[in-house]
């Protein structure tokens, strides 16, 4: 049973709650290993890898609050 469900939520509903949820989830195992002492240069993969598919789900699904040009500056390799 899902706590947050509306009674009357449509489809489209639904899959932005669980969008949402996933987007938490994401930001709260990247901060976890953000907040370690040590960090090996796996962790550092993982966070890279959790933060990539927090803003993939960021700038679809809610692309009216994104700003493209920091995203474009912040994801640039060298």
């Amino acid at each position: 049973m899902d706590t947050l469900a509306a009674p009357d939520e449509d489809e489209k509903g639904k899959v932005i709650r669980e969008v949402f949820g996933t987007m938490i989830h994401l930001l709260r195992d990247a901060s976890s290993i953000y907040n370690k002492h040590e960090t090996t240069e796996a962790e550092l993969t993982e966070i890279e890898r959790l933060l990539d598919l927090y803003n993939n789900l960021f700038y679809l699904f809610l692309p009216e609050k994104t700003n493209l040009t920091v995203w474009t500056v912040a994801k640039a390799r060298l």
